[in-house]
């Protein structure tokens, strides 16, 4: 599945009927951040892994993504 939308981005990956092995989660979001997305996804689970993306320097969301609990930052370049 895809979507453009972080609240179903989050509803997927807490049903275990829709939870993706990986999500791919851009860091810049309309209205909230690819981090705090990741931060709710993880409250309830460890069980999906989290790459995010950006279109930015990396340096600029390296450590917001680790705190929030990714595996992975790339650039979208």
């Amino acid at each position: 599945w895809s979507t453009g939308s972080p609240a179903v981005a989050i509803e997927h990956c807490h049903n275990a009927h829709t939870r993706p092995d990986v999500l791919v989660l851009d860091m810049a979001l309309g209205g909230i951040t690819g981090a705090d997305v990741c931060r709710r996804i993880r409250r309830r689970t460890s069980e999906v892994g989290i790459v995010c993306v950006t279109s930015y320097s990396t340096d600029v969301y390296r450590a917001e993504a680790i705190a929030a609990g990714a595996q992975g930052l790339l650039a979208k370049e």
